[in-house]
């Protein structure tokens, strides 16, 4: 999922970082967040949600409707450690 934000330059975001342990299925959503992000601000990306990443996406099987969850939540937590240490 989601680790960091990296870089935010004028207020938007320039850079983010994804791992993933797991399937191709939760890899997936999280590199379509990670470039959905850039060039937004921190609250814009705050509103992207699991929708915008499977219309992203084109959709997942329904044993993995979980996974743009997962991205999102971890997006909102990237951010609120990234607007913590900053």
């Amino acid at each position: 999922m989601l680790r960091e934000i990296r870089k935010v330059n004028l207020g938007q975001i320039e850079d983010a970082k994804f791992e993933d342990n797991g399937c191709i299925a939760s890899a997936a959503p999280a590199a379509v967040l990670t470039e959905l992000i850039k060039g937004k601000n921190l609250e814009e990306a705050q509103q992207i949600t699991e929708e915008d990443i499977l219309k992203e996406l084109g959709g997942l099987p329904e044993s993995h409707q979980h996974c743009p969850s997962l991205a999102v939540i971890t997006l909102r937590k990237a951010i609120e450690e990234y607007k913590k240490n900053e």
